[in-house]
């Protein structure tokens, strides 16, 4: 995965997401349980207010649509959201 993709992909979730507070996107290339690449994208929010979940809605048709004319490898993001504080936690107790 280049880093022109990680760039526009945190590019399209910042754009999306412009009423949450985004502290993070990590994104990470992985194999489903088919065999098929996938990217595991983690956003971290800051829990300031609540998060409508209808904001995220579109995200992945959003980011689907530019990863299919840009890359022919990674065509299925996966999307999970966290926010700051279990993060850390989980972090944390990770090590």
């Amino acid at each position: 995965m280049t880093d022109d993709l990680r760039i526009l992909i945190e590019q399209i979730i910042r754009a999306e997401l412009k009423n949450v507070k985004v502290e993070a996107v990590e994104i990470e290339p992985d194999l489903d349980f088919d065999g098929d690449e996938v990217l595991r994208v983690k956003v971290v929010f800051s829990a300031d207010r609540d998060f409508d979940v209808a904001h995220a809605k579109g995200l992945v048709r959003h980011i689907r649509s530019e990863l299919m004319e840009k890359s022919r490898d990674y065509v299925f993001p996966i999307l999970s959201f966290v926010s700051d504080a279990e993060n850390k936690r989980v972090q944390a107790a990770a090590g």
